[in-house]
């Protein structure tokens, strides 16, 4: 609770703050007015980011978040995330590509696991430097399938690396965050671990080093 009180007070202060700025004087320029509404407008959409994903870990823990499942390609799925998130490495110059690696036939919640890669790619395009390269695959590897998202950003130190999936982390402590995103609270990465063990698989931070990160995500083969 001291976390998530940490996490919220600083866009509510700033919402409040932006408010009150505003409301000082009795007129103002029409630039200023609209410089504020944008402000306050992304600091609600974190503020509710943040909310949601509290749900979310809540719903979890208690046991109520009961899966969705029906059957789908988990190859096809990974490749609408990451078509999604082209917006986002198109803005910091980023090269980001989906590697084909053949049909992966599945039986799941397809939502909260197209939830689990956009976290996972939207979160290594945070931490790529302008310029880089983010690169995402599937394949199936014996009687899983492996599902992996690897970035060039400067890595973790070593001595954080087990640290990454708590909740409200501060990953900016373990690696700088490209291009002055302050965004998120330590949440995205405990959600995909997650959607990955409620699936009887597994997310792991595999490599990080000063060549970029890499995560994996293991998910069981369906039987007949």
């Amino acid at each position: 609770m001291a976390d998530a009180s940490h996490e919220l007070r600083t866009p509510v202060a700033i919402l409040r703050g932006e408010a009150e700025v505003s409301l000082s004087r009795d007129v103002r320029p029409q630039e200023e007015y609209r410089e504020s509404l944008a402000i306050i407008g992304a600091e609600s959409g974190r503020l509710s980011q943040i909310v949601e994903d509290l749900f979310t870990l809540a719903r979890a823990d208690a046991g109520q978040h009961p899966l969705v499942k029906r059957e789908f390609y988990l190859d096809e799925l990974v490749a609408e995330a990451v078509h999604s998130a082209r917006a986002l490495a198109l803005d910091k110059e980023i090269a980001l590509v989906c590697e084909s690696c053949g049909e992966c036939p599945f039986f799941g919640d397809e939502e909260l696991l197209r939830r689990m890669v956009m976290n996972l790619v939207s979160n290594a395009i945070k931490y790529t430097p302008r310029g880089g390269n983010v690169s995402v695959a599937c394949r199936a590897a014996g009687d899983r399938y492996e599902l992996t998202v690897a970035d060039s950003g400067h890595g973790i130190a070593i001595e954080l690396q087990g640290r990454v999936f708590d909740r409200f982390f501060r990953v900016d402590t373990a690696r700088s965050r490209a291009d002055g995103d302050h965004g998120g609270a330590g949440l995205g990465l405990s959600i995909a671990r997650w959607i990955a063990e409620a699936h009887r698989g597994s997310l792991e931070l595999t490599r990080s080093d000063a060549n970029g990160s890499v995560f994996s995500a293991f998910l069981p083969i369906p039987r007949g």
